[in-house]
């Protein structure tokens, strides 16, 4: 195995040599032509064509303010609970409900670690840009991250983005590995009228469950300084789960060109009514969960339920999921630098999906109407709302509606910093997991009804200092009680988050 990963290491090395090499070179090539440009300017636009011509572009940082950062869940202003090594299932100490979209695909104490198609950036260099980051850490904790973009031909761009984390964990049998690439190209004709994205992602977690130390008083009265030394309750059950799937979108305006601009990029004529464009997008998601064990007598799971296979436990659960996206919007040829006065846009989604494991198989289908609008007003003034219906024979009846406004105050030369207000509806059914699990430990079938959320989030924001309130109205939510089994609770909680 040692030999195997020193062979992989000197793989990635080489192959990233190759890359900053051949980058180089035809950056030199393009020399005379992005002189008075910055070369290190990268910017990209994520999930979709209507994020770039909307202005809402990101920058690369390619400085190294944050590049202590190399933990996943250190980036961002977020608050976990953890166990203890960087890589394995973590918690939100602060509540969000996740709208699962009619099928819960995500693997949410792992989604930190995983890209999707959602997740994807997609890169705009002026000249080809590679960056390569590796980071050691405590015990010999280990980052490496790859990123490669370049234009190969007119309007024709390829893009790829590594990350490899490997963490030994500082308790016995806490080590993660967990890695994660996708592959992007994309495309666009010359007058901009069609264009088309394509990504491929592949997520790999390996996680070693150790199910915590044998007794807290190791730890609470530190009699053992080496945390290696100390008991715990596996040493032999593994988690794997790998996610993998592929991304197409195309779009294509449906009033023609009419009129050229001088830097030679057409626009439909001026008129009152545009046509729009319709929006085509494809996804494919592959979810793989093992969860395998050597011991499945031991201790640790007797509180649960009666052991089914005494000798190994090796439980399995497969999902698919394929959905195709039609979409209208009254956007046109014009990239928006500022914000764009009116955005409108509705689709409808159709979702076939299954999950099964040894005993079981469920066959998901799903028409989900969805739309939204985005309003500017004197620069200043912006609402935004959108609300997607999730209908057919899972999660049938599942809503979710987010509104907001804000509202900036001063001039543009004495900035007084802006006021903001959000609104969030859901209804939402059980997830699969709640709802039915049989595995060597657990098993349930459970008849939830549906959880209702109703959230309500106000603020100031000026000169990067946030003071706001979030409160929420949870009715029946749906949890996991300390007997790791589905709860759902009878009445309405009401939870308030200052910050």
């Amino acid at each position: 195995m040692l030999v195997l990963l020193s062979h992989l290491k000197y793989k990635i090395i080489i192959f990233c040599a190759l890359l900053f090499v051949f980058s180089s070179a035809f950056a030199q090539k393009q020399e005379k032509q992005v002189a008075s440009v910055d070369s290190m300017l990268v910017n990209y636009f994520n999930r979709s064509f209507d994020s770039l011509f909307l202005g809402r572009i990101n920058t690369i940082d390619t400085s190294l303010l944050n590049f202590s950062h190399f933990e996943a869940l250190n980036k961002g202003y977020n608050v976990f609970s953890t166990l203890s090594s960087n890589g394995l299932a973590y918690k939100s100490m602060i509540f969000t409900p996740n709208f699962y979209n009619g099928f819960d695909t995500r693997q949410h104490s792992f989604s930190r670690y995983i890209q999707t198609s959602e997740d994807t950036r997609f890169l705009k260099p002026l000249i080809p840009f590679s960056e390569l980051n590796y980071m050691m850490g405590s015990k010999k904790e280990q980052h490496l991250g790859v990123t490669f973009t370049r234009q190969i031909a007119n309007r024709l761009f390829i893009g790829m983005e590594f990350m490899i984390d490997d963490a030994p964990g500082p308790y016995k049998y806490s080590q993660s590995k967990n890695s994660r690439v996708y592959f992007t190209t994309r495309y666009n004709v010359k007058n901009n009228r069609y264009g088309i994205t394509s990504n491929y992602f592949n997520n790999k977690v390996l996680v070693q469950e150790n199910g915590g130390i044998v007794n807290d008083a190791d730890f609470e009265n530190n009699l053992e300084t080496d945390r290696r030394l100390i008991e715990v309750n596996l040493q032999d059950a593994n988690n794997k789960i790998k996610q993998s799937g592929a991304g197409l979108e195309q779009y294509f305006i449906l009033s023609p060109p009419t009129k050229i601009l001088p830097d030679s990029v057409e626009v439909e004529a001026k008129s009152k009514f545009r046509l729009g464009r319709i929006t085509h997008q494809l996804e494919y998601l592959r979810n793989q969960l093992i969860y395998s064990e050597k011991s499945p007598l031991a201790d640790f799971y007797q509180p649960f339920d009666i052991v089914l296979d005494s000798l190994k436990t090796y439980d399995s659960v497969y999902q698919m999921t394929f959905k195709n996206r039609f979409q209208w919007s009254n956007l046109g040829y014009k990239m928006h630098a500022n914000d764009i006065p009116l955005y409108i846009y509705g689709g409808v989604e159709l979702v076939n999906a299954s999950t099964s494991d040894s005993t079981y198989k469920q066959d998901i289908w799903q028409v989900n109407p969805y739309g939204g609008v985005q309003i500017s007003l004197f620069r200043s003034f912006y609402i935004d709302g959108n609300v997607k219906l999730i209908t057919g024979n899972h999660s049938n009846g599942d809503l979710v509606f987010n509104g907001g406004v804000k509202q900036f105050l001063g001039t543009e030369s004495r900035n007084l910093g802006n006021i903001f207000f959000q609104f969030k509806l859901m209804n939402q059914s059980p997830s699969w997991i709640f709802e039915r699990y049989y595995s060597n430990h657990f098993r349930w079938e459970n008849e939830f009804t549906s959880s209702k959320y109703v959230s309500f989030l106000a603020g100031y924001y000026f000169k990067g200092v946030t003071f706001g309130a979030n409160i929420h109205f949870i009715d029946k939510h749906i949890y996991l009680n300390t007997d790791a089994r589905p709860n759902q609770s009878s009445g309405t909680t009401k939870m308030l988050h200052l910050y």
